[in-house]
This record gives C-alpha cells, structure tokens and sequence, in this order.
C-alpha cells in the first residue's frame, strides 16, 4: 500500500484542467447513448406466439446489454482500471481523486438515465411483469459504482486534502476491496467481479424478469409476503447502511383473521412485496441518515373488493420539503451515502399506476404529533381474464 500522501496539494480539490473537454465529450457520449438505445428499442419486435422466456432472452441480449456495453460501462471499465492501477502503487492527488469521484458520479447518472429509457418502453414491448423487472434493475444497478466506489474517492480527496494519513489508507483499502482486493488483479477480472456482485450480468437480468413474470401478479399469503419483506428489512441493515448494532425494529399489521394470514388469497402477491421492499428501504435509509427514528408499520387490508391498501409508517425524521410530493421527484435524493439515486420512489409510483392502476402518496405525521412520514399505496383489484 502507499504510504506518502503528496505534498502541496491544494486546498480545495478542483476539477482537471480539462474538464471542459471532459463536460464536451460526455455530452457528446451520453447524446450517442442515447441515440443507440432507441435505436435498440424500435429494432426489437416481439414475434407472435413467442414464449415470454424467449422475448425477455432476447431483450436482454439485444437491447439491454448491447445499451450498456456499447455506453457507460466502456467508461466505467477505463476508470475501475485507473484507480485500482494507481491504489495499487501510490496514493493519489486530491485533485486525482475528486476527479474519479465525478467521473464515476457521471457514469452512474448517465447508466440510471439509459436505464430508465429502456424501462420505459418495457411495458409495452413485454407487459406489466417486465416493466417491473427493468425498474429494479434500473434502481439496482447504477449501484455498482455508486454505492461504494464514488463515495470513497470523494472522502479520498478530503483526507489527503487535510493531510489525514490514516484515513486515507483506510479509504483506498476499502476502494481495492470494493474493486475485488489488494494485490495485483488483473484489471478485467476487477470490472468482472463489480457487475457479477450489482448483478449486471445476462443471468442476473434473465432472473430478475423470470422472478418478476412468475411472481409480480400471483397471490399469496400474508405470512408470506410478511416474510420476504422482513427479510428484505434485515438485508437492507446489514448490506445497504452497514451497521451491525441496531433499535430497528418492523412490525406488520392487517384486517385478516389468523386463519386467513395462511393462505393464498392476497392478489398480486410479488407486487407488494416490492412495493413494502421499496418503501421500507427508503425509510431505513433516511432513518440511518437522519439519526433519528426506529420503527416502522407495515400494514396490509385487503378490502372486500379485493383491491389492497398498503400502508408504510415510521417515527423518523420525516422530510424538511414543504411538499411531500418532492419525494417522488427522481431528481431529488437524500440519501446517496447508501447508494439512493432518487429513482426509487420515482418508478414505484410510475409502474403501480400504468400496469396496474394503482396510486401512492406520502404524509407528514403531523396529524399526530408525531415525527416520520406515511405512506399510503392503493392497488386495484385484478381485473378478470
């Protein structure tokens, strides 16, 4: 590991002197990206009789992965070489290291904004369970350099600023570790092993529109769904805001009987479930952010009319906008220390209300005297085939 970290750095990390030159280029990269992929998306025709399984086979093969490989992820790989290489050897500049920071800050945003085109048009070429499935993987993707990578190379920047020694070691040992591990690896197998674990890979993709087509619009019960949320909850803790001691505690509500909880009769099953997933995460992060808060309700009611009302309320911080509705706004995001690129919410409430004729709101809990947010979610009942 290095052990210098360089003198006469300046006092405020700046961008390259070319960072023109870079802001064109990007432009000009992102317009490219841009055409490519809809170029991509009017091409791709599905065939009549067609298993689903194929079309979303070749989906991914024609449109999705050729979107990214040909655009951001030439980028990403140029860059994921460059910081290992010189982590390995040396401590950076600040002015280095602020400069991976934009760099992967760039390719993340412009890897969320291709994603969200492709999704967009999802519904329409594959259905309802497809669109659902290219939203998380719109939302999870971007990740892969967001998550960890970037932040890093910002706190980089500031501790060799500041002359922190210590804690820019720290800083590159968790970049390498985040890039595959110190030692000499080689620089391909780094960016390999980055997209396997964000699941940017044909298989991981193929599963998620498996999972999403056999499981979004299926019934099940409320132990079931209960379940699959809490466990979402768990990994949220332990992968997502990392911290192994903890008050967060989840309790689920609803209107059915014991007897009832048991079976199958809760409509599009998978649906809510990642409805619950999206909003309980949203809470834990800004929770985690904030300091401040520790429980939250889940509650399910099915109605009579077999349309469900889902509820997500919890004592954390609630929000400083005026308007709740800002929280939908994909361009607005609180917690990008723990990987929120704000398009969470934002696709919940795009998809809940185009495939399925569903609504989503938030409140403050100010009717009650009490700190956090709620939110309320509406979905329809099935309609009959």
């Amino acid at each position: 590991m290095p052990t210098n970290i360089p003198h006469n750095e300046p006092q405020n990390p700046a961008p390259p002197e070319n960072s023109g030159s870079d802001a064109r280029h990007a432009a000009v990269s992102a317009e490219q990206e841009e055409t490519l992929t809809a170029s991509l998306l009017a091409t791709f025709v599905r065939i009549p009789d067609e298993p689903i399984e194929k079309s979303q086979k070749r989906f991914v093969d024609e449109v999705l992965l050729p979107s990214l490989e040909r655009g951001p992820l030439i980028d990403a790989r140029s860059v994921i070489t460059e910081i290992a290489e010189t982590l390995e050897h040396e401590l950076p500049t600040a002015v280095q290291a602020h400069s991976w920071y934009e760099r992967a800050s760039s390719i993340v945003l412009r890897t969320s904004r291709l994603l969200h085109t492709i999704q967009r048009s999802t519904g329409e070429l594959l259905g309802a369970p497809s669109a659902f499935a290219m939203a998380e993987i719109a939302h999870h993707c971007p990740k892969y350099l967001h998550m960890q990578v970037a932040p890093l190379c910002k706190s980089l920047a500031v501790a060799i600023e500041a002359g922190d020694h210590s804690m820019a070691e720290k800083n590159c040992e968790l970049i390498l570790a985040e890039l595959g591990g110190a030692g000499m690896m080689d620089a391909n197998k780094r960016y390999e092993n980055l997209l396997n674990r964000y699941s940017i890979t044909d298989a991981s993709m193929l599963e998620k529109f498996s999972e999403a087509e056999h499981g979004i619009t299926a019934p099940q019960s409320y132990a079931t769904i209960t379940g699959q949320v809490e466990r979402h909850f768990h990994e949220v803790i332990r992968d997502v805001i990392q911290v192994e001691h903890h008050q967060y505690q989840i309790d689920f509500s609803t209107n059915q009987s014991e007897e009832d909880q048991v079976g199958n009769i809760i409509p599009n099953g998978g649906l809510i479930v990642e409805a619950l997933s999206e909003l309980v995460t949203n809470a834990l992060k800004v929770m985690e952010k904030k300091k401040t808060g520790s429980k939250l309700l889940a509650t399910i009611i099915l109605k009579s009319d077999r349309s469900v009302q889902l509820m997500v309320r919890d004592d954390g911080p609630g929000t400083d906008k005026e308007d709740p509705e800002e929280l939908f706004d994909p361009r607005v995001t609180d917690t990008q220390e723990f990987g929120g690129t704000g398009m969470g919410l934002a696709y919940l409430r795009e998809n809940l209300g185009k495939y399925f004729g569903g609504t989503i709101r938030a409140t403050k809990n100010e009717e009650d005297d009490e700190p956090g947010m709620t939110f309320m979610c509406t979905i329809p009942a099935p309609k009959l085939k």
